[in-house]
């Protein structure tokens, strides 16, 4: 297992792309729809060191390797006249079975100032589960790889992890440890 994250070249000047977002629409709901489950969209463009000027797409994905979100699910409550977003992942738990995790949403459109929406929950917290293994980082990260000749812009880094179960034992060591007792127990 091994796990990556994006990292810059340090010491070359190199040209900024960057997305620039437009504004979400409301909640469109199917037609003959008046509450649940729809979607609400944007635009977005590239521009190169803050020009207003719109540019390839292409220039922004070489150096971000992924594009901003143009369509999310959203909700319009059946109840009250609310549109909010889909509640969001929850947060990553500090270690298993400790601890809390947190998931958000936010009104959108006209509710953010609707008096009908101000009680509406924006935040659940619940505990974090216990989780029979986890992973750990079992190397330092490597250095900074680009696809690039000049070694100009961002790139990805990576380390190897580790799956470990409640009692700290490597999965690799755990399962190591059942096969020879087995193979014990099978002569």
């Amino acid at each position: 297992m091994f796990e990556e994250e994006t990292c810059q070249i340090p010491n070359n000047v190199c040209p900024k792309y960057f997305w620039v977002l437009g504004v979400w629409s409301h909640c469109q709901l199917a037609e003959s729809v008046t509450c649940g489950h729809g979607l609400r969209t944007r635009d977005f463009w590239c521009t190169k060191d803050d020009s207003p000027v719109h540019i390839e797409l292409k220039h922004c994905l070489q150096y971000q390797n992924i594009t901003p979100s143009s369509v999310e699910r959203c909700h319009v409550d059946c109840q009250t006249p609310c549109q909010m977003t889909e509640w969001s992942h929850w947060s990553s738990c500090p270690q298993p079975c400790s601890g809390l995790r947190t998931r958000t949403r936010d009104l959108i459109g006209g509710s953010i100032s609707h008096p009908a929406c101000k009680g509406v929950r924006q935040v659940e917290t619940t505990q974090c589960p216990c989780s029979e293994y986890f992973l750990e980082p079992t190397s330092e990260w490597s250095f900074c790889l680009t696809n690039e000749t000049d070694g100009c812009g961002a790139g990805t880094r990576y380390r190897s992890l580790g799956c470990y179960n409640m009692d700290n034992l490597s999965l690799i060591h755990h399962y190591a440890v059942v096969a020879l007792a087995s193979k014990k127990n099978l002569v």
